[in-house]
């Protein structure tokens, strides 16, 4: 299944001629957005109250497709993270774009996990209260007798990150976790118009027009 990502990127490594573009996109372009926008109304039954017809339903979904891609949130793993957190929701009405965001990444303290500080504390004293803490104790347990406290803190907090992430998606908290810790951003900035140009051609092949 593509994803809104998959077709972002396509668009940015192969980008093709004006004349080109109206035979390219596929009815599966789309899938994975309905897919996502047909889950949400089933988690929120009283949507029609925020979409009474049909124009204003496709109004919302142009302004939720530009708001995943403007915050980043494109990815399958982040966007089945932001349902499942919808589907624990007890409001029966459909939530913002920001709010599904915001589900999409969770703090430890949305999961019922302890914070980031209560779990730091939590290692350095041997003494956690979670299984989620536990794992991430062990995954540090090298660094924690090697680093100084700055950079085993540093450490500690990405492994407990990646481990929450992992809690959140139903996977192993207990897979390793890669040790190296990028020390700059690995993905190349756009212009604005050129972030534009990308969000139009995804909203085109989403039938978005």
């Amino acid at each position: 299944m593509r994803t809104v990502q998959d077709s972002m990127a396509q668009l940015k490594m192969n980008p093709m001629p004006a004349q080109e573009q109206a035979q390219a996109p596929s009815s599966a372009d789309g899938e994975f957005f309905i897919e996502v926008w047909r889950q949400l109304k089933v988690a929120f039954p009283a949507w029609r109250q925020a979409f009474p017809n049909k124009n204003a339903e496709q109004s919302a979904k142009r302004v939720w497709l530009i708001a995943l891609i403007e915050n980043g949130v494109t990815s399958d793993e982040q966007i089945q993270i932001g349902l499942r957190m919808a589907r624990q929701m007890e409001i029966p009405f459909f939530p913002s774009p920001g709010q599904f965001i915001k589900w999409c990444r969770p703090t430890p303290e949305m999961l019922g996990l302890p914070d980031m500080e209560s779990a730091y504390r939590q290692a350095v004293t041997l003494r956690p209260a979670h299984v989620v803490v536990k794992a991430a104790i062990r995954a540090t347990r090298f660094e924690r007798g090697t680093l100084v406290e700055s950079e085993f803190r540093k450490v500690f907090e990405r492994s407990y990150d990646i481990i929450c992430r992992r809690y959140a998606h139903g996977e192993d908290i207990e897979a390793s976790i890669s040790k190296a810790i990028p020390t700059k951003a690995t993905s190349k900035p756009v212009s604005a118009e050129k972030g534009m140009d990308y969000i139009a051609a995804a909203r085109w092949q989403l039938g978005l027009r």
